[in-house]
């Protein structure tokens, strides 16, 4: 699907070694092409839809994830505006954001107040500082990390993630469940079960 997998397509692409200009190219400007002979393009006498960044995509582009403005129709719009993210949306985003140790990435869909506990209910972070802490050092001593998603269950503004973590120094790779319960357009809890 498409638009769901979009930026593990991009990250595909980086690990074929395809440059950031390259990337970005291969997936808007073909599509760009195909819709008509009148949009798609920006010039004159062109309809266009723009979405603008506030980080440059060709430095790295994890940062089309950083999106400021939305022009539709001749209209302005500020992302944030237009922007409602679902339950999986941040959840997506700190998942991608995980796999590629973005940590300010990662951070943006958690509240401030979020708490981390080993299920049931052993508290091990309190708040976004303590977790930038934590996951920036794990990041820095665990460089091949990487989150893969076995099995994904819904349920309003729960999500349940059964993931295999891979990349890790002792061990081939970890099976765990991820429980993020999410509130007011963050993550606020979220409970690891581990084998």
């Amino acid at each position: 699907m498409h638009v769901s997998s979009y930026f593990r397509e991009l990250a595909a692409m980086a690990q074929a070694g395809m440059s950031n200009a390259q990337i970005l190219k291969a997936s808007t400007q073909t599509a760009g092409e195909i819709i008509s002979d009148q949009t798609g393009k920006i010039a004159e006498g062109f309809q266009a839809d723009l979405v603008l960044l506030n980080q440059d995509p060709l430095q790295d582009w994890h940062n089309l994830l950083h999106k400021d403005l939305v022009i539709n129709n001749g209209n302005v719009f500020h992302a944030g505006e237009i922007i409602h993210n679902q339950p999986l949306d941040l959840v997506l985003k700190q998942l991608t954001a995980y796999n590629h140790k973005d940590l300010n990435t990662f951070l943006q869909p958690y509240a401030d107040s979020i708490q981390v506990f080993n299920f049931p209910d052993e508290m091990v972070l309190d708040g976004k500082d303590f977790l930038r802490q934590n996951m920036q050092s794990f990041f820095s001593r665990v460089p091949d990390l990487h989150c893969e998603i076995l099995n994904r269950m819904i349920l309003g503004n729960t999500i349940i993630d059964y993931e295999r973590v891979s990349g890790l120094p002792i061990v081939q790779f970890i099976d765990a469940i991820a429980v993020y319960e999410i509130q007011g357009n963050k993550i606020r809890k979220m409970y690891y079960i581990r084998k």
